[in-house]
């Protein structure tokens, strides 16, 4: 009975956060983030090796898009590019929101198939496939031309946009999605180790650009680079500069740990922060 209550209480508590979002873009955001971190909270769990991500071509290039106009286009060589991925435990256990030193490898093997490559490759096979389950169940080609956008998140936009786009002009859907690809990773995105920096080279932390050192002898943590929101790296100086010309000049903070636990805040990105403030 307990475990029930408990249940339902934590239901309710999601459904009032999602409530008193802003808007039906902040709703889909925000789901799409906790997605995300439950499938790799899952996959850690079962001490898998790596997360399958079933994002298409077609997929990506939304998502580079939606996020970009969401203001989180620094994070995308995080979110499109295969490799390691360090995130945050938020484990009930942990007061902690340092992210694990070894990560979690994210793969997008359908990332050079197109949508409707894959939906009519599903209709050939003749029978059911894993594939099926990851389309979407409706033609979105022969959606209704829609007046207003009112109501439609930034996804849903970026959805009906590229159905037309890849119907007619399946090669930018693929440009977009190669030349995000392209972009490198300014450090080892929370914990995984070095990362690629803008030239390529390997290297803890982001204080070496273009093969020079910055000439600051501070370390800082991954953990400090994060998100507290979507556990995606913060663009400190672009992030302060926006913030700045909106008349806000300093970093918002949001607090991480459950009840009875050691209450620590992290910074939430501009992204985030437009989610939930709108």
């Amino acid at each position: 009975q307990d475990e029930t209550t408990e249940a339902t209480t934590k239901a309710e508590r999601l459904g009032q956060l999602f409530d008193n979002l802003p808007s039906t873009t902040s709703r889909t955001d925000l789901l799409r983030v906790f997605t995300r971190h439950l499938l790799i909270a899952e996959a850690r769990k079962s001490q898998c090796h790596a997360l399958l991500l079933g994002s298409s071509t077609t997929a990506l290039a939304e998502l580079t898009l939606s996020e970009t106009a969401k203001g989180r286009g620094f994070s995308l060589p995080w979110q499109i590019n295969d490799g390691v991925l360090g995130v945050p435990s938020f484990s009930p256990n942990s007061s902690s929101s340092k992210p694990d030193e070894t990560g979690i490898l994210i793969y997008h093997p359908l990332r050079d198939a197109l949508r409707k490559e894959l939906v009519t490759f599903t209709k050939l096979s003749g029978e059911p496939t894993p594939i099926a389950d990851l389309l979407p169940e409706t033609d979105l080609t022969t959606t209704a031309a829609v007046v207003s956008h009112k109501d439609l998140s930034i996804e849903e936009v970026m959805v009906r946009y590229f159905a037309d786009v890849e119907e007619n002009y399946p090669s930018i859907v693929a440009n977009v999605a190669r030349t995000t690809g392209k972009l490198m990773r300014l450090f080892g995105g929370g914990g995984a180790g070095g990362g690629a920096g803008v030239n390529g080279d390997e290297g803890e932390g982001a204080s070496r650009v273009n093969g020079e050192d910055d000439g600051s002898d501070e370390e800082v943590d991954d953990d400090e680079r994060l998100c507290g929101l979507c556990s995606m790296p913060l663009d400190e100086f672009g992030d302060e500069r926006w913030k700045g010309e909106l008349g806000e000049y300093n970093y918002r903070d949001v607090v991480v740990g459950g009840e009875g636990e050691k209450k620590t805040k992290q910074r939430v990105c501009y992204g985030c922060e437009r989610s939930i403030r709108g």
